[in-house]
């Protein structure tokens, strides 16, 4: 079960203390980049997650699905794929579909985060 990180802003009236702003504090724990006998890259952490733990953020161009595709048929099949789909909401509105929703690609200007599968 993935539990849902809710994030609080300026109007919080709990200040820089509040429990609700992870993701703004920033990735706490080490994450390691290494290079795989046959696998390419990947990332592991060095010490003892807890479960539903706060990682890192995936960061990445935020591309529409038209461009997604575009890049698709221009890579190569060997290539490692960076893509993340924004699709979590599909579905729940008529304005939100599969062409509609983004993608983020972490290839080249990706984080630490686009190694973790």
């Amino acid at each position: 079960m993935q539990y849902p990180i809710y994030e609080c802003n300026q109007n919080c009236s709990c200040g820089t203390v509040c429990k609700s702003r992870v993701v703004q504090r920033g990735r706490k724990v080490p994450l390691v980049v290494f290079k795989t006998p046959n696998r390419g890259w990947g990332v592991y952490c060095d010490e003892d997650l807890v479960r539903g733990e706060f990682i890192d953020t995936y960061i990445g161009e935020v591309l529409t699905n038209e461009e997604t595709d575009r890049r698709e048929k221009a890579s190569s099949k060997d290539k490692a794929s960076y893509l993340y789909s924004l699709d979590k909401f599909v579905g729940d509105s008529e304005d939100l579909t599969d062409e509609t929703c983004y993608v983020v690609d972490g290839q080249y200007m990706g984080g630490p985060t686009r190694y973790g599968t």
